[in-house]
């Protein structure tokens, strides 16, 4: 969250996300809550107390607040639960104990000091936190709103924080976070109140849901047709083959210990008259996501195994659900894959359906608005970036690089995905985020003369959402900071990150992305893989005020090596014994040879012709 707080006060907070509800709030109801007898000695003490009197018949009809402190969410890998919080009253935990991220409706923490568990600083401009211990504070609660991000269809979410005898008021979304100075609610017990009161009275929408997901019931026609599917094999018409297995099961593993949802698509598309737009929506049927991205603030990227409704029968789709940054000069990701498609590009996805979220009503993040509006005179550098939320299907559904069958397998996938990033590159569009949930196995399907399914295993290079075009003359970047995932950027990304990403960069990150998955599935001789690869992937430098590339992927690049600890690496055909002669090598340390020798003699190059050389001053970490 470095740069991207925003602190407002308790007036300012409300205007922005509060609509006074028609009945005003009763005279004499904050007072009649008694906030000022609430223990703040001991956490364990503040949340009966707090919840008991937030209970309170006629303050937040139709929900109920329950302490949550000490069960974590049983349908939930992390251990994480939150202090409390507010929920439907026909949803609440059963047991009246436990978090349930999927259900809440407010984030209540407690904290008993009001500046150590005080996870921002109103008298930093900046509103960031200057201890450890409140770093971890805010670390922490931050944790809780990204489960809820996780869990539900959302586009932004509140979090009442109680310090002592203060209160903040926190708002979230995928472009940063905007909270309220701290106010005493013991001497001011209105502004607690009046934001429960009001809070609990907004439309769904404002509170932050997203009304174009319905949760599944269960029993319900939907329901069965996802439990049915899930379980079926999907035959090829007129025969008896099987096909997209690996959809199918990844479909159902979707559905295990997971809400069940109803998602919709819309597409906007000019009508004949000139005036009006036609918007097509389209519903999918999804459980829990293959793959969600880590972290906040973001793109927030959410993949799904999906059965299209307009075809209950038919294949399998794959339905992507992000927070696309909304800036000038970037195109929709469908719109790229569109225009590649046309041009005949192979080994990408195919298209079917892609648009911004209820586009009548636009899901964009406010953050960002926020922070321009207390920087006026730097609202062109806002750290914060524009995000809309976007969903696209595409018909292909991938499995993960990681279940490569051996290293030839291996060179020949990732080499497939280069062939697609050059049949962009020659119709002019640069991908720019190489990384290893960009490369996928696509699984092609085919019925020989003998009405047997033939299965031929193909790269498949996704996420096309930072592309751009090659022949853009803007001077301008289109977002604040690197692009691309630092694991896999070329090092000279890393070391300027002002520079322009090239076909360069792209081919290196792709060396980086193969040395990724050498490293974790094939036998090798690293005296500490774990280590090693932490260092390679994560590490960084620090010189001159940014983060710039750690020394091993820097000695990869520049000395043309893969070394640890002195030991030059090295694969194998099969996992070396101790105090055994080591196996043959593998073909592969052909490869990592030839491109660490391409690498040296470009970055020697780089380096004499642009008189870069290691800056001074370096400090080594890990990210």
């Amino acid at each position: 969250m470095d740069g991207k707080i925003v602190l407002v006060s308790h007036k300012e907070f409300m205007e922005l996300f509060m609509f006074m509800p028609r009945s005003p709030i009763p005279e004499g109801l904050s007072a009649s809550l008694d906030l000022q007898s609430i223990p703040v000695e001991r956490e364990s003490e503040m949340y009966p107390p707090l919840m008991e009197k937030l209970n309170t018949p006629g303050l937040a009809p139709g929900y109920r607040f329950v302490a949550t402190p000490n069960r974590a969410d049983p349908n939930d890998t992390s251990s994480l639960r939150v202090d409390g919080g507010m929920y439907p009253e026909t949803e609440y935990p059963e047991d009246g104990r436990h978090t349930s991220w999927s259900r809440t409706e407010l984030l209540i923490e407690c904290k008993t000091g009001d500046v150590t568990g005080d996870p921002f600083d109103d008298t930093r401009e900046s509103g960031e936190p200057n201890s450890d211990e409140r770093r971890k504070v805010l670390g922490q609660v931050m944790a809780y709103a990204c489960r809820v991000f996780k869990k539900q269809h959302r586009k932004h979410q509140f979090t009442l924080m109680v310090l002592g005898s203060s209160a903040r008021i926190i708002y979230w979304d995928r472009s940063g976070v905007v909270a309220t100075k701290k106010f005493n609610y013991k001497k001011e017990p209105e502004k607690l109140v009046g934001f429960i009161w009001i809070f609990a009275r907004l439309p769904a929408r404002e509170r932050g849901i997203d009304p174009t997901v319905i949760r599944v019931e269960e029993r319900s026609e939907d329901w069965k047709l996802m439990q049915d599917r899930s379980e079926k094999e999907r035959l090829l018409e007129g025969t008896l083959v099987a096909v997209q297995e690996h959809a199918r099961k990844a479909f159902k593993t979707s559905l295990a210990h997971s809400d069940l949802w109803k998602v919709r698509v819309d597409e906007r598309s000019p009508s004949d008259a000139e005036s009006e737009t036609v918007i097509t929506s389209r519903y999918f049927l999804v459980g829990k996501p293959t793959f969600v991205s880590d972290g906040l603030s973001g793109r927030g990227t959410r993949g799904y195994v999906a059965i299209d409704l307009s075809d209950r029968e038919g294949p399998f789709v794959f339905l992507k659900d992000v927070w696309r940054v909304d800036h000038p000069g970037i195109r929709r990701e469908g719109e790229i894959l569109g225009f590649l498609n046309e041009r005949g590009v192979q080994s990408i996805p195919t298209r079917l359906y892609h648009g911004d979220v209820d586009p009548l009503c636009l899901q964009t993040t406010l953050a960002q608005n926020v922070w321009k509006a207390k920087h006026p005179k730097d609202a062109d550098k806002c750290p914060l970036k524009t995000h809309t939320h976007y969903r696209m299907v595409v018909r292909e559904v991938g499995l993960p690089m990681d279940e490569f069958k051996d290293g030839k397998e291996l060179i020949y996938l990732v080499t497939r995905c280069i062939g697609a990033h050059w049949g962009a590159y020659q119709q002019g569009i640069l991908h720019r985020d190489i990384s290893s949930g960009n490369v996928l196995i696509s699984i092609k399907e085919s019925i020989d003369r003998n009405g047997n399914l033939k299965q031929r295993r193909d790269g498949l290079l996704t996420d096309w959402e930072l592309a751009k075009d090659i022949n853009a003359t803007t001077e301008v970047p289109r977002q604040p900071n690197r692009t691309g995932t630092w694991k896999f950027l070329s090092a000279n990304i890393l070391w300027d990150c002002t520079k322009k990403v090239t076909v360069e960069d792209e081919l290196e990150s792709f060396f980086h992305l193969v040395l990724y998955y050498s490293l974790r599935y094939l036998p090798n001789n690293c005296p500490d893989v774990t280590i090693f690869m932490h260092d390679y992937f994560d590490g960084f430098s620090y010189a001159l005020g940014q983060y710039t590339a750690g020394n091993p992927k820097l000695h990869a690049v520049e000395a043309g090596a893969l070394r640890d600890n002195g030991v030059d690496l090295q694969f194998f055909t099969a996992p070396p014994t101790k105090d055994a002669p080591d196996p043959p090598l593998h073909p592969i340390n052909n490869y990592f040879r030839a491109q660490l020798i391409a690498l040296k003699t470009y970055y020697t190059i780089c380096r004499a012709d642009h008189g870069i050389s290691r800056r001074s001053g370096e400090q080594l970490g890990t990210r």
